[in-house]
């Protein structure tokens, strides 16, 4: 059985120079590819973020106990 090889991994490998990020809503861009985004940062890529939440979900005004 032979083993299959796949591309480099190593940092800084990753050949991207543009890259769109879609995120529901704000942070779960860093939570979801954060390590991945700041490679392709420190590479020299552009990254866009898009939010796509119209924020209907949320509340107005701090929580409770927050104020």
């Amino acid at each position: 059985m032979t083993r299959r090889e796949g591309p480099p991994t190593v940092p800084g490998s990753v050949l991207a120079r543009r890259v769109l990020v879609l995120a529901p809503h704000y942070d779960d861009e860093v939570l979801g590819c954060g390590g991945l985004l700041l490679q392709l940062a420190a590479g020299g890529a552009e990254i866009v973020c898009a939010f796509l939440s119209d924020g209907s979900g949320g509340v107005e005004g701090p929580p409770e106990g927050m104020s």
